[in-house]
């Protein structure tokens, strides 16, 4: 349930790199948050070059399939255990350069990825710590 009343889809929609050159729109379960974990409504998203690269298979440390997308804003609609940072409702926007040091991704070098689904899906779960707030427009 969010802020707002809302309940949250048990679903989401996500765009998913296959394999290289190949990408599918997929339905898929929302994730639920875990310990130290934030689940984001994206509202912005962004394809940087490295997207790019993991779709061309261009990026060493992709791992198939993958949800690209660490370029993003939107509402915080979950919380995690152990989250006191972040509130439900608040607006934030992805730092790609604060790695958050703890997810698998960051600990096998790889900080830029997304550490669990990236923001092509409409609900990503990611690390709480990697976030700013974001103002009013949703603007990146």
């Amino acid at each position: 349930m969010t802020k707002s009343g809302r309940a949250l889809p048990a679903e989401m929609i996500a765009a998913r790199i296959e394999e290289p050159n190949r990408v599918a729109v997929e339905t898929l379960e929302r994730p639920r948050p875990g310990p130290g974990e934030v689940l984001i409504e994206v509202a912005r998203a962004g394809v940087c070059r490295t997207d790019l690269h993991i779709l061309h298979g261009q990026y060493e440390l992709a791992r198939f399939p993958v949800t690209p997308g660490h370029e993003f804003s939107g509402t915080v609609a979950q919380v995690g255990e152990g989250v006191r940072r972040r509130r439900i409702g608040e607006r934030v926007t992805a730092d790609p350069n604060l790695p958050c040091v703890t997810c698998e991704e960051c600990l096998r070098g790889a900080p830029a990825r997304p550490a669990r689904s990236g923001s092509s899906a409409w609900h990503p779960r990611t690390p709480a710590s990697p976030f700013r707030p974001s103002n009013s427009s949703g603007a990146i």
